[in-house]
């Protein structure tokens, strides 16, 4: 991409005067297509606003008039008193001197005239110097402003991606634990199929078969253990989700929501766990309570 130059900042405020817009950076960068940085276009900005004020303000000191038409009517005069008597020489002198008190009178009138342009002009001057250097400050706060907007903007950006990476962490946590609940369901009715096989065997059978329904029940009981280990890890994970979006309200809600959906599903995995360890319990106390009374 090829730099901004000074004319183009030119043309691009030519086309927004044209269509009546204001003269913002903003704007200024939107008429080059995006190109170049705020402090180029504000240096080139600053630069055609002050040949625009230089060329509005420009004071035009007119110097006083050549007095030669005072010194030919003078030598008009001179060469007319060669003919003339005393007395209108002497009228002739004090017209001299009259003509020549004008002629003072209009020069420091000129010269008056000139001073008041001259300090026209230098309180003009610094009345420009003072509005650009305010104007510079404005533009530097505006800069600044707009450096911190992109920053803001940047850190949203990726407040949002760790989000939506967090939530896809949460949403293969509760496939784990759906998978979990599946695998728990299934490990009961292979429980309960393998206890029926067990009271329909032979009585020589009986003690086998149940030391293998308690190896197969501990190891039930260590898959349990380890799924409420994942589940507090699960839990850990979403206090550390909870304190990344705090700053956002409606995704926090979310999250609160779906870890009350995961503590209910903990709960209901507490409570079957322990309907399988009740059933099991009364399965096996009925069939000592039965083998004991085969034996006796």
């Amino acid at each position: 991409m090829s730099p901004v130059s000074y004319d183009d900042v030119c043309q691009a405020i030519e086309a927004l005067l044209s269509e009546n817009q204001s003269l913002t950076l903003a704007n200024l960068r939107e008429a080059l297509g995006h190109r170049g940085s705020m402090s180029t276009l504000s240096k080139h900005l600053q630069t055609w606003k002050q040949q625009k004020f230089l060329s509005d303000k420009t004071v035009t000191v007119t110097a006083p008039p050549a007095p030669d038409s005072i010194f030919s009517a003078v030598q008009t005069v001179w060469q007319q008193m060669q003919g003339l008597g005393l007395q209108q020489v002497q009228e002739k002198e004090q017209e001299i001197q009259r003509l020549q008190a004008n002629y003072r009178a209009q020069s420091d009138a000129h010269q008056s005239e000139r001073k008041q342009q001259d300090e026209k002009y230098h309180a003009l001057m610094a009345e420009y110097q003072t509005s650009l250097a305010h104007n510079q400050s404005l533009e530097q706060e505006h800069e600044s402003l707009f450096q911190q907007y992109e920053q803001l903007s940047n850190k949203l950006a990726n407040a949002l991606s760790a989000i939506q990476g967090h939530s896809a962490d949460m949403t293969s946590l509760l496939e784990v634990h759906a998978n979990a609940q599946k695998q728990i369901a299934e490990k009961f009715e292979e429980l309960s199929a393998t206890w029926l096989q067990y009271q329909q065997e032979q009585e020589s059978r009986h003690q086998v078969e149940c030391q293998h329904i308690l190896k197969k029940y501990e190891e039930t009981l260590a898959q349990l253990q380890k799924l409420q280990t994942h589940c507090a890890k699960i839990e850990q994970e979403q206090k550390q989700q909870q304190s990344l979006v705090e700053s956002i309200s409606p995704i926090v809600q979310a999250l609160n929501t779906l870890s009350l959906q995961q503590n209910k599903t903990t709960e209901v995995l507490a409570s079957l766990s322990q309907q399988v360890s009740q059933y099991q319990h009364n399965q096996l106390h009925q069939y000592s309570v039965s083998w004991v009374y085969k034996k006796t």
